[in-house]
């Protein structure tokens, strides 16, 4: 699990129509056995970490495919 922390960009896939919404963490709320924590967006909205992609991941993985 990557160690969520407060100013954490995020990107959420709606279940609904298949949009992506972005946020910023504003709280941690509780970490649960190490496997995911749940968190709040700067606009209150609650979030679990396993159902969000991080932005520096997604940026990474991109990179990482055109070998730079």
């Amino acid at each position: 699990m990557i160690k969520v922390e407060k100013g954490m960009r995020f990107r959420f896939k709606s279940k609904y129509d298949d949009c992506y919404y972005f946020g910023v963490v504003g709280a941690i709320s509780a970490v649960v056995n190490s496997e995911y924590a749940y968190f709040y967006s700067e606009k209150n909205v609650g979030y679990r970490s396993d159902e969000v992609e991080w932005l520096d991941e997604v940026r990474d993985e991109k990179l990482k495919k055109l070998g730079i």
